[in-house]
């Protein structure tokens, strides 16, 4: 799955079509879809020399620096120059975004915590500051903003990951049997096949919290059959003792001692198309992304994350 900014990509192509510098904007765009993007990075600096700094300069900007950093603050100061308007939503939420993805939650709250008039950055906008509430411990407000942003429309892939998201606050309650009703929802009644594993081992996860041994072992093995390469069979394994014939590595991304942290830095990765899950181990939850072959698949793919992310990362054995 594309990065969250690239969400934005083809709302900012429509709304810009009166922009004061067309040709700067046009070069960016293609080479930008392109994938060119050291080109698009040099376009936008000449853009950026040439004038004082646009809000559509800006945001680009904050598109192109790979800096986490650097990029909040081209969104800060494109909501200084622009507070209001489409273009200012936009910001607001990647700001948010940003911010959470950082782990710099209260920060994010309040870019998050705005009225959005637009009915696409509203539920994107709740959605977000329900992500950034639950790992604030806030599982009641956390859900009323997932509530909100699963009935306001937007896209199925949209209101799934909402009422994801509501099932993940009754679980991080221990309130078992709330959270499989939600799950099930999304199951039933959303096309999310992309999701369909993650779902399925929280089901099982509320199985195991509800005495449900049984029947939780029977979706790990679903899991199993249906599933061989995702990183969900892996957990399943695990969790029926099973172990594979050859060593595999992980990356081990970030180590939490509160346990929403952990699962909120899990559910950014997965969006963006990661296979992540959590393991305890002493009194941390620690993050790991992906299965591989070798130490040194692993290491490459690290590396990827840590410049993303800006986060550190260490190569463990996963058994």
């Amino acid at each position: 799955m594309a990065s969250k900014m690239a969400w934005f990509l083809t709302l900012l192509l429509v709304s810009c079509a009166s922009l004061s510098s067309p040709t700067h904007l046009k070069t960016i765009v293609e080479q930008y879809k392109g994938g060119r993007v050291e080109e698009a990075r040099r376009s936008l600096q000449g853009w950026l020399e040439a004038s004082p700094p646009s809000p559509q300069a800006l945001y680009w900007a904050s598109i192109l620096d790979p800096r986490a950093g650097a990029s909040a603050q081209y969104l800060q100061e494109l909501l200084s120059e622009e507070p209001a308007g489409e273009l200012a939503e936009r910001a607001a939420i990647s700001l948010g975004i940003n911010l959470y993805s950082r782990g710099l939650y209260l920060s994010a709250q309040k870019a998050l915590n705005r009225q959005f008039a637009d009915p696409t950055h509203k539920v994107e906008g709740r959605y977000w500051l329900g992500r950034t509430l639950l790992a604030l411990n806030h599982p009641d407000s956390a859900r009323a903003s997932f509530h909100s942003a699963a009935s306001s429309g937007g896209s199925p892939l949209l209101r799934g990951l909402a009422l994801i998201g509501i099932g993940d606050c009754y679980l991080s309650q221990g309130e078992y049997s709330s959270a499989l009703r939600e799950y099930e929802i999304v199951q039933d009644s959303l096309p999310l096949p992309q999701f369909l594993p993650q779902i399925l081992w929280k089901k099982a996860l509320c199985l195991e919290g509800l005495g449900k041994g049984k029947e939780a072992e029977r979706y790990y093995s679903y899991i199993l059959n249906r599933f061989p390469t995702s990183w969900t069979a892996q957990v399943a394994g695990k969790r029926l003792g099973l172990q594979p014939e050859e060593e595999r590595f992980s990356i081990q991304l970030g180590a939490f001692r509160k346990r929403a942290n952990a699962q909120n830095l899990k559910l950014l990765l997965v969006e963006d198309g990661y296979q992540a899950w959590l393991e305890k181990r002493g009194d941390l939850f620690v993050v790991l992304v992906g299965s591989f072959e070798g130490r040194e698949e692993a290491q490459s793919s690290g590396r990827e994350l840590e410049a993303k992310y800006k986060l550190g990362y260490r190569i463990i054995p996963l058994y």
